[in-house]
């Protein structure tokens, strides 16, 4: 392959998406903002727009987004098994705190982060492995993030 081949082929690589991402162990769920891509068997990203976020803040918040909106911390806390990547999320039994309330514009993108939001008031747990981060719920469905 010639030098301008290979600067080619190269230039396009750093340009590429990062669709084989794995999540090593070693990252754990922090320094990442997660965003929702299924929910249950519903795929939840859209172009362009994201349904639902979450953050894993070193404090043991969590906080993210509910479609255009932003979850603030306070309800929803996590903890993790030591040297594992799953761990505990348990809420205090009340909602999630919207810090800001903004009329979003795509119905079926609030609806379903509303059902997701909904569901966090009985998670139970979360875990990472190499296609992302998943959150289980007391009756044992789950959601999926990237």
């Amino acid at each position: 392959m010639t030098n301008l081949a290979l600067l080619v082929v190269g230039v396009f690589a750093a340009f590429a998406p990062n669709v084989g991402a794995t999540y090593p162990a070693d990252r754990g769920p922090l320094d990442h903002i997660w965003v929702l891509q299924k929910l249950q068997s519903e795929r939840a990203i859209k172009r362009g727009m994201e349904v639902a976020t979450l953050r894993f803040n070193p404090d043991h918040t969590v906080t993210g987004t509910w479609a255009c909106n932003s979850v603030g911390p306070g309800k929803l806390k996590w903890a993790s098994i030591p040297g594992q990547m799953h761990g505990k999320l348990a809420t205090d039994g009340a909602g999630a705190g919207i810090i800001t309330v903004v009329g979003c514009g795509n119905a079926r993108i609030v609806a379903i982060a509303n059902r997701f939001w909904l569901r966090m008031e009985t998670v139970r747990e979360w875990f990472i492995d190499h296609r992302g981060l998943s959150v289980r719920f007391a009756d044992g469905s789950s959601a999926r993030f990237v």
